[in-house]
């Protein structure tokens, strides 16, 4: 199989399932305060910052939300209580413009996780990566990963998916950096936590490209020629969602067309006990697909690591939808040629950035918004 880079992540299960104290858990997805109980001597505080949204412009180049930072901290001598502030994600374009930065999260005075940047837009070459958040205060702290650069050498629209919220794995995964840039309307998936999207701009393609995410488990599929939709990156057990059927790349086809959406290893709850929502992220990445004629595309979602597929519709009249960031995965790009608003980028899961969106018109679509902050106490 094909892969645009190495493989960024390799996602640890221990990191994730290990237990802290007693086992108890607290889970902070909006503001409020932590009491600390009756003789606690100890906590865990691990803190992600919001994923910025994805850039929205005019059949031209436009960068995805940039991922939220984590920090994470031991506190052995901890206050009576604290306050605890969510990042809220930056929210998405809905005309031509720059996306927004996502919030700061903290608790109390003690350790906070700062929000990606949103994704700029341009009618030429984006060479400077939006920045990503960053961990602050913790005894471990990363950095989200970037909404992608791309160069510039022709015209056509492009929509970048947004990069990787960081987290106890290591820094976020940016998307891609298209040093060499020949292509026409392409769009391209989100970033997930152990993998870029597929690339979409190898040799033999040319036009018409969106790509799948990327997932817990390595990097989407890279495609081989003009109007291809292709493959999301692994889950960690080296499944793979599709276009269409089981092709790795797939052309498009007569009607409206949905990716498939990237495999959860681990569904059963008595398989494994996460302690928070979106703790087993060991997921793949959406499918990316395509049209060239009058239907609705969709890229699929990514599974919880996993990034967004992107999607690519070259017709005039309907619309394209970028698939779902899983949890810390970015969100799918899209490229539209209609001029409808329902044209949507697709948003960032937890903490992770959105997609940005390539459209007919300035106000005929909407980028992907970034994934809200968190914070998990544990004692």
């Amino acid at each position: 199989m094909a892969r645009n880079s190495i493989q960024t992540n390799t996602p640890n299960q221990n990191t994730y399932l290990s237990v802290f104290g007693s086992g108890n858990v607290k889970v902070f997805q909006s503001d409020g305060t932590f009491t600390v109980p009756t003789g606690v001597g100890a906590l865990r505080v691990s803190v992600w910052g919001a994923g910025g949204s994805g850039g929205m412009n005019n059949q031209s180049y436009c960068q995805g939300g940039a991922g939220g930072g984590y920090a994470q901290k031991i506190i052995t001598t901890p206050a009576a209580s604290y306050a605890v502030t969510i990042g809220a994600g930056g929210a998405r374009r809905t005309s031509s413009g720059t996306g927004n930065a996502g919030g700061t999260t903290s608790f109390g005075s003690a350790v906070s996780a700062t929000g990606g940047a949103g994704g700029v837009q341009s009618t030429s070459a984006i060479t400077t990566a939006n920045t990503g958040g960053v961990g602050s205060g913790g005894d471990v702290n990363y950095t989200g990963g970037h909404g992608g650069t791309i160069a510039y050498t022709g015209s056509g629209g492009h929509g970048m998916g947004g990069g990787s919220a960081a987290g106890p794995w290591g820094n976020g995964v940016n998307n891609l950096s298209l040093t060499t840039d020949t292509l026409q309307n392409f769009a391209s998936g989100g970033a997930g936590i152990g993998g870029q999207p597929g690339n979409p701009n190898p040799t033999g393609a040319s036009s018409t490209i969106a790509t799948g995410g990327g997932g817990s488990g390595g990097n989407g599929y890279n495609p081989t020629a003009s109007q291809r939709g292709t493959a999301g990156g692994p889950n960690i057990m080296g499944v793979l969602a599709y276009p269409s059927g089981t092709s790795l790349e797939a052309q498009p086809v007569g009607g409206n067309t949905t990716g498939q959406f990237g495999v959860n290893p681990f569904t059963a709850p008595t398989t494994l006990f996460p302690k928070f929502v979106g703790e087993i992220v060991f997921g793949g990445g959406g499918a990316g697909v395509v049209t060239t004629g009058t239907f609705i595309v969709a890229g699929g979602d990514g599974a919880p690591g996993g990034g967004g597929g992107a999607a690519c519709n070259n017709g005039g009249s309907t619309y394209a939808l970028g698939g779902a960031g899983g949890a810390f995965g970015g969100g799918g790009g899209i490229f539209s040629g209609s001029s409808l608003n329902t044209n949507v980028a697709g948003p960032g899961g937890i903490g992770a950035g959105g997609g940005g969106a390539s459209c007919a018109i300035g106000t005929a679509g909407r980028s992907g918004a970034g994934g809200n902050g968190l914070v998990v106490v544990e004692w």
